[in-house]
């Protein structure tokens, strides 16, 4: 009875320790590869089920997708083709942007010809836009 308790102890011991060993990296899993896992490779397609409630408490379902459809190049740097189309209720409503992906983050373009417009003259001087 003595040897079975010994070995049971032994056992759990042994596996105890044979558990424990130094973390690895979780986000490159401890090989240094960190990869490329943000969404958006040409021809990639997400189709997404909503389910909401209208202002009267009634249920209304649709469904969302997104295509990343090609690229463009705006002002001399290639950027990724988002359609993003939102079906609610049978009414489809549908967006175009475009991001680009570099080593130090994602940036996405945006259109901000008309946003000058909405500056007072005063303050034109002292705002700095871009286009990303």
């Amino acid at each position: 009875m003595k040897t079975r308790i010994f070995f049971t102890v032994l056992l759990v011991l042994s596996l105890f320790l044979a558990a424990c060993k130094e973390d690895s990296n979780p986000v490159d899993g401890g090989n240094g590869d960190t990869g490329n896992y943000f969404p958006g490779n040409t021809g990639t397609y997400y189709k997404f089920i909503l389910e909401t409630q209208d202002s009267t408490g009634t249920a209304v379902n649709g469904h969302r997708s997104v295509r990343y459809t090609g690229t463009s190049t705006i002002g001399g740097k290639q950027y990724i083709q988002e359609t993003d189309t939102i079906f609610i209720g049978g009414i489809p409503d549908m967006s175009v942007s475009y991001f680009r992906k570099a080593n130090d983050g994602i940036y996405y373009n945006l259109d901000t010809a008309g946003l000058w417009e909405t500056i007072p003259d005063s303050l034109i001087q002292y705002i700095t836009l871009s286009s990303e």
